[in-house]
């Protein structure tokens, strides 16, 4: 199966500074997404479904 809207997920240098950075988790977690979520134009019904996702645990250090 093709998944549509993928973003890409940029090569870490560093696992420092790479790995747990907002450019390297950002993508990761969107790719993670069910396609039906990521394919919402609505932003208030991407809402309402993002807080009831209970997807993979974010590890960034905005969310710890």
């Amino acid at each position: 199966m093709r998944k549509d809207n993928t973003a890409v997920v940029p090569k870490a240098n560093t696992s420092k500074y790479g790995l747990k950075s907002f450019v390297h988790d950002g993508p990761r977690i969107w790719n993670s997404l069910p396609n039906e979520m990521r394919k919402i134009v609505n932003y208030g019904e991407f809402r309402r479904l993002i807080r009831n996702w209970y997807g993979p645990s974010c590890n960034c250090s905005i969310c710890r």
